[in-house]
């Protein structure tokens, strides 16, 4: 064509960015291949060779106006489809920044592709003048190693990992991040599987780094002030434990020189007896020399001087028991309380606290009776034994027949102890004297007034605790005993109280059933006809804590004995119970007792200060004699004191700073017979016992210097090189201490014995010649 061709119209049309989509249809009268190639390459969409049918074109042109139009709309949703990719990268990267973790994308070989601010913002660093790829110079030093194995060994498992490390930042400080990613795997239409790379994401972790140090270091500093205040309480309890052993050896020290100078004040009035008893025959016969008025004042005097005596020993041992019942209480409080049972025999231990008491029971006119409880007995009974309503009992006497349980002997006494001495205070306290003039070789007669019956009863599960266990009295002699019948319960009690642990269980009648296992409970019954215990005391036995009790008046000395007896009830798995009956109070204490299949030790013989609870038989079948068996005081002072027998040639080496205690162990000592010596201090001791061989030793604990167990120690080492047939000097260690851990600790030093302050003379008499006969 003139002016421009076909080809030039086809280029400048495919060149317009509208109008290159219209099709183009080249019609040419130059046929062949070569042709129709070089239009198709102009960019025709057609070719078309002269001369040509209409209809062909026609089909042609609506063929190509079909494919505009599709081209078209092709065009248009893939601009579409680009735009909304275009927007959906947009957003992505929106987010992307404004994350508040890294982002980071990699190709399957793990090359960091993507990484978005908060990324950069994390580890520290500029972007503008890092590379991602520069990721692993970022990480610390000490953690590039782990950080690279995760990473290698994700990368060829193509498994997600997670990993924290430390980042140096620019500046040179530690950020500590948590990286975690994931591949992405795409499963194709094939079934298989394709990898196309990672995302990553790596959050600030320092501050929950700095949380978790500061919450170790808390519960370090928690840990480190509870075992600092745990310490300050060791501290304190060792602290009070030696405040209260500094009390009670202080204590105790002054009562063994009080209680040892009335032992020898009384063995003087009993020399001055005789004298007594002389002046009074002279006064008889020869009135112009010795007026009767004189020798009755002489023996008034001497009587007197007895009573003071006999009033400054109870004393000493009123304190004493105190002494021991705050040392008890410690031990309670710090759960140092250990129980050691072991086969004894209850009846012989509560023959042992009654032999304790004998002298003031005499002193206060107490008439004290135990009894053992049985339950089917054969018919006839055998002798001695009494049917009381349904129960049978038979007075326990020292050398009864008894049964072995298993039990703490030491807890059980303790516990007899002070309910035995609880019952003497609450006693009757009226006594009545016939009248008439005392002289030497007359008394004055007086009843009993006082009363004290134990019962012990063996049961077979724990046994009921009754409403009331109290039978009323119909006159001052009747004797109640306990039981579970309603019948015998004929007063209302005014108080009932148990401690904890208190266990109930269905019984049968004890008549009935007979035993041939073990018992399992031992139920002691103390019942006493005095004025009945007083609400402090009764608060004692409920008390779980000294601290109930707010005042020390309050907390009498007896309310301390009450509350330990019952802090051992509980610690034995028992309980107790107390109950103000129309005469007196009766307190009932369950224990929990086992087999005592061996066999106990023989009693010991009565001493001759025993004293043995006694009640007339023909008294036992209504337990209402008109009268109670007397003691008569002619019988006690006439009768001469026993005579000790013992070697008199001992040498005994007395080591004691005191000079109150030494002067007192001399004279004790000297009037046994034995030739004594004294050292003011353990330094003095060793030096004297090297210079000097003595038969025993007596060694007081602390003492200025050299104490008593260094001085042991120091005695033992120079014995060690010496000929076996000269070594070991018996030594008896002497203390207020008494505590058991002060006691093993002297025999763990190489003394033989041990005594606590204040000790009896006899017994320390004995035990001296022991320890030379045993050959130590």
């Amino acid at each position: 064509m003139p002016r421009m061709n076909g080809f030039e119209l086809l280029a400048r049309l495919k060149s317009h960015p509208i109008l290159k989509s219209i099709p183009f249809i080249l019609l040419s009268a130059r046929a062949g291949d070569e042709a129709r190639v070089e239009g198709l390459q102009a960019g025709a969409d057609d070719y078309l060779v002269k001369p040509f049918s209409a209809r062909e074109l026609r089909a042609r042109i609506k063929t190509h106006l079909d494919l505009g139009r599709l081209r078209g709309e092709l065009e248009r949703l893939v601009q579409q489809r680009t735009a909304a990719l275009a927007e959906s990268e947009r957003r992505y990267r929106l987010l992307a920044d404004l994350a508040p973790v890294g982002i980071l994308q990699a190709d399957p070989t793990g090359q960091i592709e993507f990484t978005n601010d908060r990324w950069w913002h994390i580890v520290g660093r500029d972007r503008q003048h890092y590379h991602p790829t520069d990721w692993e110079s970022f990480i610390h030093p000490d953690d590039r190693t782990l950080m690279s194995t995760n990473w290698s060994n994700a990368l060829s498992k193509i498994q997600p990992f997670q990993i924290e490390c430390r980042c140096l930042t620019e500046g040179g400080s530690i950020v500590h991040v948590m990286t975690e990613g994931v591949p992405d795997v795409v499963l194709k239409s094939d079934g298989h599987t394709e990898h196309r790379g990672w995302y990553l994401a790596t959050i600030d972790v320092s501050e929950r780094k700095a949380l978790e140090a500061e919450r170790l270091d808390g519960l370090r500093n928690a840990e480190a002030e509870q075992r600092k205040r745990a310490e300050e309480a060791e501290e304190n309890r060792r602290h009070q434990e030696m405040f209260i052993d500094m009390i009670c050896h202080e204590i105790r020290n002054p009562l063994n020189g009080v209680i040892n100078n009335a032992d020898l004040l009384r063995l003087n009035l009993q020399s001055r007896r005789t004298l007594c008893k002389s002046l009074w025959k002279t006064a008889q016969t020869h009135a112009d020399l010795i007026p009767p008025a004189l020798a009755q004042s002489t023996w008034t005097q001497w009587t007197q001087d007895l009573e003071a005596i006999d009033a400054i020993e109870m004393c000493t041992r009123h304190q004493k028991v105190i002494t021991d019942d705050v040392l008890n209480l410690s031990k309670l409080r710090s759960e140092r309380i250990v129980l050691a049972p072991i086969p004894c025999s209850p009846e012989q231990v509560t023959m042992a606290v009654i032999r304790m008491f004998s002298a003031e029971f005499r002193r206060k006119k107490v008439e004290c009776t135990a009894y053992r409880v049985h339950g089917h007995l054969p018919d006839p009974p055998p002798p001695n034994t009494t049917l009381l309503n349904t129960h049978y009992v038979t007075p326990i006497k020292p050398n009864s027949q008894t049964r072995t349980v298993l039990i703490d002997p030491d807890r059980l006494s303790q516990v007899l102890f002070n309910l035995v001495s609880n019952a003497i205070k609450f006693g009757n306290t009226n006594p009545r004297l016939d009248p008439g003039i005392a002289t030497p070789f007359s008394s004055l007669p007086c009843v009993m007034h006082s009363r004290i019956t134990i019962f012990l009863e063996y049961t077979w599960g724990p046994p009921v605790l009754p409403l009331s266990s109290c039978v009323a009295s119909t006159s001052p002699s009747t004797v109640p005993l306990p039981s579970s019948s309603a019948s015998l319960s004929h007063s209302t009690p005014s108080t009932l109280f148990l401690s904890t642990n208190t266990t109930t269980s269905t019984t049968t009648n004890p008549t009935t059933t007979r035993h041939t296992t073990p018992p399992t409970h031992l139920l002691i019954t103390i019942h006493d006809n005095g004025k009945g215990m007083t609400e402090t005391d009764q608060s004692a036995l409920q008390a779980s804590t000294p601290a109930n009790l707010k005042t020390y008046r309050d907390y009498s000395s007896n309310a301390l004995g009450l509350f330990i007896c019952k802090q051992f009830v509980d610690i034995m798995g028992g309980w107790i119970s107390a109950e103000r009956c129309a005469e007196g109070t009766e307190i009932r204490v369950c224990f929990l007792v086992g087999d005592g299949s061996v066999s106990p030790p023989p009693p010991p013989p009565p001493s001759s200060s025993s004293f043995s609870p006694t009640l007339a038989l023909s008294s036992l079948s209504s337990f209402t004699s008109p009268s109670l068996p007397t003691l008569d005081r002619k019988s006690q002072s006439d009768s001469p004191p026993p005579q000790d027998t013992h070697p008199t040639n001992l040498s005994v080496l007395i080591v004691e700073d005191n000079l109150v205690n030494q002067r007192v162990l001399k004279r004790q000592l000297d009037l046994a017979g034995f030739k004594s010596q004294v050292a003011n201090n353990g330094a003095e001791a060793v030096e004297m016992t090297e210079k000097e061989e003595f038969d025993v030793v007596i060694m007081d604990l602390e003492m200025p210097v050299m104490d008593g167990l260094e001085a042991t120690q120091r005695i033992r080492a120079r014995e060690a090189h010496l000929p076996r047939s000269l070594r070991h000097t018996p030594i008896l260690g002497l203390s207020g201490n008494a505590r058991l851990e002060f006691q093993e600790k002297a025999l763990g030093v190489g003394m033989n014995r041990f005594m606590v302050k204040p000790y009896d003379r006899k017994e320390l008499v004995g035990c001296l010649v022991g320890l030379v006969d045993q050959g130590w």
